[in-house]
């Protein structure tokens, strides 16, 4: 969806604003999906929550992250009285609209993951410049002079400095 107007829905005292595509798709599906994954982490209490999407999927992932953190807190205003589940998507396009609304996500999870090829254009679109964000970006692969791009993206070693998720998922290191 290239419309790039964004959507606001509310969760307690927490204002989302994002890509109104995705969260058109998202709402038009998530009572069935948060259902069906309830019912089956009821069923599996001691595995870890993990979602993960591509492109489009990321997307949605991001808003199901959020969705879960939301319907397992203690105190709806408090994301870190809910659930967090890791969250690992791959060529995710930027939704989240504003710093302080991508600020709000990065609380709902554990840790996050968007793995972007730099020459994927889809990936960075909205652009950053219209206050578009995801959830860490880590940018693979050659950059256009074809010389091999580091593994985290520019500037944001900082940002992952440290950062472990419990074995046997993932480890970043610098």
């Amino acid at each position: 969806d290239i419309a790039f107007v964004t959507k606001t829905y509310e969760h307690a005292s927490a204002k989302i604003i994002a890509h109104g595509g995705f969260v058109k798709v998202w709402k038009s599906g998530c009572e069935q999906v948060m259902k069906e994954f309830f019912a089956t982490s009821e069923k599996n209490p001691d595995y870890e929550t993990v979602f993960v999407g591509w492109s489009m999927g990321g997307a949605l992932a991001h808003l199901a992250a959020e969705e879960y953190n939301f319907r397992t807190r203690s105190s709806e205003d408090d994301p870190d009285s809910g659930k967090k589940a890791v969250l690992i998507t791959y060529g995710c396009p930027n939704l989240l609209h504003g710093t302080d609304v991508r600020d709000y996500f990065e609380r709902c999870v554990k840790a996050a993951y968007n793995f972007a090829n730099v020459k994927d254009p889809f990936a960075k679109l909205p652009p950053v410049a219209w206050n578009y964000f995801v959830i860490r970006r880590i940018e693979v692969g050659e950059d256009y002079k074809g010389k091999k791009h580091p593994h985290l993206s520019y500037g944001q070693k900082e940002i992952y400095k440290g950062l472990v998720i419990d074995e046997p998922y993932l480890k970043v290191s610098e």
